[in-house]
């Protein structure tokens, strides 16, 4: 119940923000971003030979606040499926939802950014048969490059670093590419 909590929290920040951040818009050239990502990732604090190369997806949905300030809420999940178990756990994944400040540097062919955000993040598996949820709050910053590739459309890469309160593993690095659309 606790996650449902979190979770409806964070949407309904984003969405109260969706609300207010048109009037702010009018300088850039787009009021709204949707981006699918693809990528891979891994925990950092996890047992050696895990590695990074675990699946990653993405779904961004950003808001310009004002001037190359975004408000950008982030889905994801990583797959930690490793056939050595992950933390004691087989058939784990890692779900987060966050929302994070976003600050842009115009380039003539790019927009680069930080960012830093709060999210809720979820790791789910099972031990001999017995599943597993941990649900906790957390943190993420990071680096993003979004290159234009015409009025509407750019490709979107994203390094990040997340922490959260959970049980086992804390720390997770991941990094994105793929499509955005502006309108």
């Amino acid at each position: 119940m606790r996650a449902k909590g979190l979770v409806t929290t964070l949407w309904m920040v984003a969405l109260v923000t969706m609300g207010t951040v048109a009037p702010a818009a009018a300088a850039e050239p787009y009021s709204y971003t949707l981006g699918i990502l693809g990528g891979s990732g891994g925990s950092i604090d996890a047992d050696p030979g895990i590695g990074y190369d675990n699946l990653a997806l993405q779904m961004n949905l950003g808001f310009v606040v004002s001037p190359q300030t975004h408000l950008v809420a982030r889905l994801g999940q990583l797959d930690l499926d490793d056939e050595r178990g992950f933390a004691g756990l087989y058939g784990a994944d890692l779900t987060y939802l966050s929302v994070a400040g976003e600050y842009r540097y115009s380039e003539p062919l790019y927009e680069s950014g930080l960012f830093l955000g709060l999210g809720a993040y979820q790791l789910k598996g099972h031990v001999l048969g017995e599943s597993i949820d941990d649900t906790a709050l957390g943190m993420h910053f990071g680096i993003t490059g979004d290159f234009r590739l015409n009025a509407n459309w750019s490709f979107v890469a994203e390094l990040s670093a997340h922490w959260a309160d959970l049980d086992e593993n804390k720390t997770f690095a991941l990094g994105h590419m793929g499509l955005a659309y502006h309108f």
